[in-house]
Parts: C-alpha cells; structure tokens; sequence
C-alpha cells in the first residue's frame, strides 16, 4: 500500500512540473523563480564565512596533476629531496677537494719550475762572478724598448 501511496504522489508531481513546464508563459516565470533561488543560495552561502565546509575528500580519485604520475606520499617527497640534498652535498665536497687538490698540483708545478730556475741563476752566479752578471743586466736592459724609451 505504501509504494501505491508513493508513486502516487511522484505521479502527481510529474504531472504538475509537466503542466507548468510545457506552456511557455508558466516557463518563463518557474525559469524566473529558479534563477532567484539560485542567486539567493549563493548569497546565503557567501554571508557566512563562519560555516566552514571542506573542500576535499578522503578519496579524491584520480591524480589532478601529470597524466601518467600517480599520487606520491609526502613522506616519499620528503626522503626523495633528502637523498638529491645529501648526493647535493657529497658532490659540492668532492668538487671542492678536488679543486683544492688541483690548485696545490698547480702551484707545486710552477714551485718546481722557480726552484729549478732559481738553482740555474745561482749556479750561474757562482760560475762566472758578480762582473759577468752585471754585464749581462746592463745588455739586456739596453735590449729593451721600454728601457731604451725612458733613458732618452
């Protein structure tokens, strides 16, 4: 008896809305009463901001972002930017020590070279005296452009 009662009134529903809806002037007037509930609800809903609605779910569906990507935890974004941190840092030391290290191969190449350019001069000085030297100076700076333009 229950379910005559009930689709009894959805048929007397059905029949109403179709009446209303299928003369035009009746139309307009329910699509003009429709609009004005409508904007009203969304007044009402902008009224107050102290009804706090949540705006996610606990199963949100498919991934919003990159096709192809599925969801990650922030646990696994935290340890992934950890691991590229601390390969980060272990690349920055070894670059460094190894610039250090090639520095200090550069400057012992050219201590080598001083040294050995230092030992010929004073070999030289020892072989053939203070004469001989400071004839050699005064031939090469009368050699020299720069010299030669300054005595004139």
């Amino acid at each position: 008896m229950k379910s005559n009662v009930a689709n009894s009134a959805n048929f007397v529903k059905i029949s109403e809305a179709y009446h209303i809806l299928v003369k035009p002037q009746t139309r307009k007037e329910y699509d003009r009463n429709l609009s004005w509930v409508a904007t009203n609800d969304r007044v009402e809903q902008d009224s107050a901001p102290w009804e706090v609605r949540p705006n996610y779910t606990t199963n949100p569906g498919p991934y919003y972002g990159i096709k192809g990507l599925n969801r990650v935890s922030n646990l696994k974004v935290a340890l992934f930017l950890l691991a590229v941190g601390i390969f980060g840092a272990i690349f920055g030391f070894g670059s460094v020590r190894h610039s250090f290290e090639l520095n200090r191969q550069i400057q012992d190449e050219m201590s080598a070279e001083a040294i050995s350019h230092h030992a010929a001069v004073v070999a030289d000085a020892q072989k053939y005296g203070n004469e001989e030297q400071v004839r050699r100076m005064v031939e090469r700076l009368s050699k020299d452009p720069y010299n030669q333009a300054i005595s004139k």
